[in-house]
């Protein structure tokens, strides 16, 4: 298990309705989950985090773009998590 994950959204369309796939992959290109919400996404769902930390730890670092509601969700679930943010680094 890799210590650095990354996190990422697409916005996907099917029968007319707007879906978010959510997807967290560590460093290795392992899949550790996936999450399909309904409608509009403003904030990563908490409780994933918290499923994600309890299957498979805390990573060291966590790579995502530049949706500010990862920062705040990591911030208060774990704030000794390194949280690098930018547009195009984690792909």
């Amino acid at each position: 298990m890799a210590d650095k994950w990354h996190l990422d959204e697409v916005a996907l369309a099917m029968n007319g309705q707007k879906y978010w796939l959510w997807r967290a992959v560590d460093s290795n290109g392992d899949v550790l989950d996936t999450l399909v919400i309904l409608g509009a996404i403003n904030r990563p769902k908490i409780g994933s985090f918290r499923k994600l930390f309890k299957a498979f730890g805390q990573p060291r670092v966590v790579v995502t773009d530049k949706l500010r509601s990862y920062g705040g969700a990591l911030k208060n679930l774990a704030p000794g998590i390194e949280h690098c943010s930018h547009k195009g680094i984690n792909n």
